[in-house]
């Protein structure tokens, strides 16, 4: 919690009961190996997709940032060359 309010997301990605359930079972130790085998296997396909557009949301910054660098390098090269 920062400063007892929290923070807003910028990307909020909606999660059904199930899909939350699934996750913690995958989560605590022992968890899926505790399930019948049925339940097991539906626990098992299911992504963590906020996990997966967070990292999403990282490479794009990382290729947001990498492009930015390479165009204020062009910029000096040009202006040097002018």
């Amino acid at each position: 919690m920062i400063h007892e309010k929290g923070i807003t997301p910028d990307a909020i990605v909606p999660m059904s009961m199930e899909e939350e359930e699934a996750l913690y079972y995958k989560r605590v130790a022992g968890g899926v190996d505790s399930l019948e085998e049925p339940l097991r296997d539906r626990v098992k396909a299911v992504h963590d997709v906020q996990l997966e557009r967070a990292q999403d949301f990282l490479k794009g910054f990382i290729l947001y940032k990498e492009r930015a660098a390479k165009r204020i390098s062009e910029t000096q090269i040009a202006s040097q060359k002018n």
